[in-house]
Formats: structure tokens, sequence, C-alpha cells
């Protein structure tokens, strides 16, 4: 696959600036016979963590395998940016895909099919894509959400407000050697904000932190957003399908989640919850529960779970003794090589107008 990047948003008066990756197959140009379909994938880590650079390889795979764009946007990062700001973001990016973007490509480049765009995600990714496809993002103008044609969610979350997120509890992968003074830096809501941690190796457990503290929320909602404006409430995706209108209901694209049945890291519960309120309302979906596969099972096997538990200077910590739970023993569940192939008979049907074989 051939890879551009674009600039999709500036902030903090130029000093952020928040970027895409555009993928398209080697084999595509400006006289292709049809433009590209096009798949936004926004990555996962909580809304604290991660990077448009980690897409699992299922996803890049495809590119050349379906001959499809994919879309693979970085956005702020809480707590720097609180989750209202990252809403602001995924609607700006869906604004650039149409309105700039073709403009920004060069003439050799091969046209984007932007009429039927997909929205998918892996974690925090797919609620980001829930909450955009669905409209629940504020700045999102209604003539641009009309081009959404499906939401596909990979293991997402759908609400902060469950116990899953407010409780603490062991962290996926097993318990942290880092004690939280190390995750001060990332915590502090003041520090300078940053829309990637691709080579902030020590932020790849900020994740872990926040299951271990039980502070996602804190991260995500300021007390005043959380307290008197609702934002807790504003991002439920199943309580906002249950009291949505009719009309809301009719304008919105095919749905898709796929979740691991013992995920450690987003309860499973996430996706039941969506799957019952859209059933409540009367709206197809289609849901599909892999009674066997972790978090992640989709992507590449994190690194040896002892080389994660960094100091602050950045050096590997002193091996702790770690449970049979820890990923040293469970380096076969992620599956690297999953082409996923419930998950592209849906997008994949999306475009052709009925699913494809895999």
């Amino acid at each position: 696959m051939k890879t551009s990047t674009f600039t999709y948003a500036s902030r903090y008066d130029g000093e952020l600036d928040v970027k895409l990756d555009l993928h398209v197959p080697d084999s595509a140009s400006a006289s292709s016979s049809a433009p590209l379909p096009v798949v936004v994938w926004f990555h996962g880590g909580g809304l604290i963590q991660g990077s448009r650079n980690k897409m699992p390889p299922h996803i890049q795979r495809a590119v050349d395998r379906y001959g499809i764009a994919v879309v693979s946007p970085d956005y702020r990062l809480a707590p720097q940016c609180r989750a209202p700001g990252i809403l602001d973001d995924v609607s700006d990016l869906l604004a650039f895909l149409v309105d700039k973007l073709p403009a920004s490509l060069p003439s050799s480049a091969p046209k984007l099919d932007l009429d039927r765009i997909v929205l998918t995600g892996s974690s925090a990714g797919g609620w980001l894509a829930l909450l955009l496809g669905l409209g629940m993002c504020p700045r999102t103008r209604p003539e641009l959400l009309a081009r959404v044609d499906a939401i596909a969610g990979i293991y997402p979350i759908t609400t902060m407000d469950h116990p899953f997120f407010l409780e603490k509890r062991v962290p996926f992968l097993g318990p942290l050697a880092n004690p939280p003074s190390e995750f001060a830096e990332y915590v502090d809501p003041d520090a300078p904000a940053t829309a990637n941690t691709f080579e902030d190796r020590k932020r790849s457990n900020f994740y872990m932190h926040a299951q271990r503290e039980g502070i996602f929320p804190a991260l995500l909602f300021t007390d005043q957003q959380r307290n008197d404006e609702g934002w807790l409430q504003k991002t439920d995706v199943p309580a906002f399908v249950r009291s949505s209108s009719e009309a809301q209901r009719k304008a919105w694209p095919a749905i898709y989640t796929i979740h691991g049945a013992p995920d450690t890291a987003v309860d499973v519960d996430q996706s039941r919850k969506l799957k019952a309120a859209l059933d409540a309302v009367g709206v197809p979906s289609t849901y599909d529960e892999v009674p066997d596969k972790e978090h992640l099972w989709d992507g590449e096997p994190p690194e040896p779970f002892a080389r994660l538990l960094l100091t602050t200077n950045g050096t590997p910590a002193d091996l702790l003794p770690l449970p049979s739970s820890s990923l040293i023993d469970r380096t076969a569940e992620f599956e690297p090589q999953d082409d996923m192939p419930a998950f592209w008979n849906f997008v994949t049907g999306r475009f052709s107008g009925a699913p494809s074989k895999i």
C-alpha cells in the first residue's frame, strides 16, 4: 500500500498539528476505473494513548486485498484535551475528508468515493466511530453525516457510565510495576497536549494505570463537564439509542460490532448493552460475539510484558513476579494473522451491495 500524510486540524494557535494517514493500494492511480471506497479507522487507547501508526495487520492488508482507501487519523488525547474536544477533532476530520482532501491530492492520486464512508475503530476508536456516525458529536454537519454509510466497531467502548470504568480493577495484561507517581505527567491536564504517543513507550501503560486507579471519567471529563454539563451521559451510546427519535434512527447508517467475550480491557457488556438498546428501538444491527478472544486479538502482540514496565528514565524496570494471567502466558491469544472475515464481509458488503465472500 502507498501512504500519504495530511494535517487535518491545527490546534493551540498552530502549536499542535493533528494528522491523518491515507493508505491506498499500490496499484491505484488516477486512471483507476472507479473511485476507491473509503474506510476510516480510529485507533484505540481509551482516548488517553495511541496513534494512527498502529493499524491492525488485517486492516493494513485490506487496502490491497479489497482495493480500498483507509484513513487512519490521530486525535488529541485526554486529559490534556477532554472528550468534548476530541469529538470536535473527529468532526473536523470528517469535514476535512469531504471538503478538503480531494483538492489536496496530487493529480496522479486515485479518486475517493466519499459518498459511502465506513467508520470503524478499535476499542475507544470504535466508540469514536459510533459517536461520530450516530450524530453525537455536536459540531458535525448533517450533510456530512449523510455520507456515512456504516459503522463497524471492533470491541468498542460504548459508555464510560459503567462500573467497568468507574471502579478500580486489575489492569489488562496484569498488575503494573510502575507506581502511580510515574504517570503524574500524563494525568496532569495542564501538561503539553499531544495527538500521538507512538514514540512514548511509557505512556503505552497509561490505559492500564487508569484501570488500576479507576480514573477514566476523571481523565476524559472535567468536574464541570461531568457534574454540570452531563457529558458522561451525552457520550453514553446505548442511552442515546434508547432515547432517540424515529427521525434520528431513520438517518443512521448500518451498524456492526464484534467483541470477545473474555475481554478484560473493554468489558463485553459494552457491546451487549448497545445491541440490546438497538433491538429495543427496532434498529437492525449485526453483533458478533467471539467466545474465546481477548482484547486486541486482531492486533500485533504487545511486547513481552516485563519490557513495558519502565522506570521514569525509560530503562526496563526489574522483572517482578507476574500472575499466570499476564501477557507472558497469553501471547497465543493475539493473532496478527486473523483476517476478521465476519468484519470484512460486513464492510466490503457495504461497497458491493452484497456481502463479499472471503
